[in-house]
């Protein structure tokens, strides 16, 4: 994902590309989440949502399937990782006009995100993954 030496796994999952899958994929995050007994998850949610609507559009996972990868790499930072089946671009964030409605996923991935990028894999597929710190230290931040 970033090359953080001690990740430690706390699930995975395949979900169907389609829109419903969203949701089933932001439920299933909140339950490996929870079940670490993670805090202040929301971000790392709203990531999760985000990188599967976009591997869900913009790449051939539309007429296949996504995989939602969860670590927790012992520093406060949870990873979310989601591959898709391949696309002709590589993701990048833009900012849409005014008037759009959609657009603004990789520019709240980034905001959101301690840090995220995209890897390539062998068979055309992108893996999208971010950092999301879910320490108690944000939470006080914040509020």
């Amino acid at each position: 994902m970033s090359g953080t030496a001690m990740c430690r796994h706390l699930g995975h999952f395949f979900l169907p590309g389609v829109g419903a899958s969203v949701s089933v994929a932001r439920r299933c995050t909140a339950a490996v989440l929870t079940a670490a007994k993670c805090r202040n998850i929301g971000d790392a949610l709203l990531v999760t949502s985000e990188l599967v609507t976009n591997a869900i559009v913009h790449s051939r996972s539309g007429e296949g399937w996504v995989r939602i990868g969860v670590v927790d790499t012992g520093d406060g930072l949870i990873g979310i990782e989601v591959l898709d089946e391949g696309a002709a671009t590589v993701p990048f964030p833009r900012i849409p006009g005014d008037g759009e409605l959609c657009g603004r996923g990789l520019w709240l991935v980034d905001e959101l995100s301690a840090k995220w990028g995209v890897r390539r894999t062998g068979n055309e597929s992108s893996a999208v993954w971010a950092l999301v710190d879910t320490s108690e230290k944000q939470a006080t931040a914040d509020g």
